[in-house]
C-alpha cells in the first residue's frame, strides 16, 4: 500500500542536528530455534536504527562475533557497534554546517544520544575508567573505548536508559510477537 515503506518526517532542527540511536541485544538470540550443536545459536544479535533528526538513517541487525555470558554483557557490546554508525553522522552533520555556513547556531549544534534498555550496559558505559568489573580486561580492549566519546567537555554523544516499549530497534534483534513488531514498527517507519 502506498501509506506502507519508510515514512520519513524530519523534526525542527530547533538549534540542534539531532542523532538518536537506538541500540538493542537479544541474549543468546539463536537459541531454541537452531541446532544445538550450532554455536552461532548462543550468540547475542545486535541492532541499532540511528536517526538524523527523527529519520532512520542507518539501520543495522546483525550477530556480534563472541558469545555473551549475560544480557548486560550483550547490551554493552552491541553500544560501540551503534556508535561507530554515530560517529561518522557527526562528521556528515559538521561539514554541512560549514557547507550552508551556519555559523550563527541555527543547526550548528550535534548532539548524539544513544538509547540503550539494559540498566546494567547503561551503568558500565557511564562509569568512570578503572572501575572493576567482572571481566576488566576483555571490557578494556574491546569496548571501553566508547567511554572517552561520553565524556567529552563537549557533551555532544551522551546515552540515555529507554523502556522496551518506546525501543525502535527492538524488531531488529529477536522475533517478535505481531502485535510487538507491529508497535516496534510503527515507532521507527512511522506505519
Amino acid at each position: 500500500a502506498a501509506s506502507e515503506g519508510l515514512i520519513l518526517k524530519p523534526s525542527k532542527p530547533c538549534g540542534k542536528c539531532a542523532v538518536g540511536i537506538f541500540v538493542d541485544a537479544g541474549f543468546a538470540s539463536g537459541w531454541g530455534t537452531e541446532e544445538g550443536t550450532n554455536p552461532g545459536s548462543a550468540k547475542p544479535r545486535a541492532g541499532y536504527i540511528a536517526e538524523l533528526m527523527g529519520c532512520p538513517a542507518i539501520w543495522c541487525s546483525k550477530l556480534q562475533t563472541s558469545i555473551a555470558t549475560s544480557t548486560m554483557e550483550a547490551e554493552y557490546t552491541a553500544l560501540p557497534m551503534a556508535l561507530r554508525a554515530a560517529i561518522p553522522l557527526l562528521d556528515v552533520t559538521q561539514a554541512i554546517t560549514a557547507g550552508l555556513n551556519a555559523s550563527d547556531g541555527r543547526i550548528a549544534t550535534f548532539k548524539a544520544t544513544l538509547h540503550e534498555g539494559s540498566q546494567g550496559a547503561l551503568a558500565l558505559a557511564e562509569s568512570p575508567a578503572g572501575r572493576d568489573t567482572p571481566r576488566p580486561k576483555l571490557y578494556a580492549l574491546k569496548l571501553h573505548w566508547l567511554r572517552p566519546w561520553l565524556h567529552r567537555p563537549s557533551k555532544d554523544i551522551s546515552i540515555n536508559f529507554i523502556d522496551t516499549s518506546k525501543q525502535k530497534a527492538d524488531m531488529l534483534t529477536k522475533a517478535l510477537p505481531p502485535a510487538h513488531f507491529e508497535s516496534s514498527r510503527k515507532l521507527s517507519m512511522g506505519w
